[in-house]
């Protein structure tokens, strides 16, 4: 698992590549950890584009994140996120609870993507 990151503006997107499980979150943890020490931030964008799984230790960590988010009042936004995780994320009504989508309605730039639905 790799995580790959762009900040601009307050908003940081992630590019995770690999699966997000039991093995991978711990790591994925540390590297969260010092990319949003970085700078303030108002959106987190992780790109799930490359995942092609999370398992529950995987939804635990987006969860916390999400949490830890919230309380500094950054929004998390999950997206590219594939057909089997979007299945995950309805049947446990994580979609309800913050952003997800299939896509960037923009294609490739989600900075472009968020600044036309802010």
């Amino acid at each position: 698992m790799e995580l790959f990151h762009h900040i601009e503006n307050g908003v940081c997107i992630i590019l995770v590549e690999g699966d997000i499980n039991i093995f991978t979150v711990s790591k994925m943890r540390v590297d969260l950890t010092f990319i949003l020490k970085q700078q303030k931030l108002k959106t987190l964008v992780l790109n799930l584009e490359e995942v092609p799984s999370v398992d529950s230790s995987g939804i635990i960590l987006i969860l916390t994140l999400y949490r830890e988010l919230q309380e500094q009042d950054v929004q998390l936004v999950l997206c590219q996120v594939n057909d089997n995780i979007m299945r995950c994320f309805n049947k446990t009504q994580l979609d309800k609870i913050f952003r997800v989508s299939r896509r960037c309605e923009c294609g490739e730039d989600c900075l472009q993507c968020l600044e036309g639905q802010a």
